[in-house]
């Protein structure tokens, strides 16, 4: 979870990880399909209408899945 560690050192992600009691490993989406279809669910609701993602995945053989679960959601 290093890699997410940047985000701590803008003051807007400390001030929006403050205000929702988050860190930014709070925030890492990891695990086979189903499971991150699944926390991906957690973040869709009205008070999240819309939302982006971007993989640290980059392993050419897995990527055709992370695109299949964007694509679900």
């Amino acid at each position: 979870m290093t890699s997410l560690h940047f985000y701590d050192q803008f003051p807007s992600y400390q001030k929006i990880m403050a205000r929702e009691g988050v860190t930014s490993a709070d925030l890492a989406i990891i695990g086979d399909p189903d499971a991150v279809i699944g926390q991906l669910l957690r973040y869709r609701a009205p008070a999240l209408p819309t939302w982006c993602s971007g993989p640290f995945q980059n392993e050419p053989s897995v990527l055709p899945w992370v695109w299949a679960v964007a694509a679900e959601l």
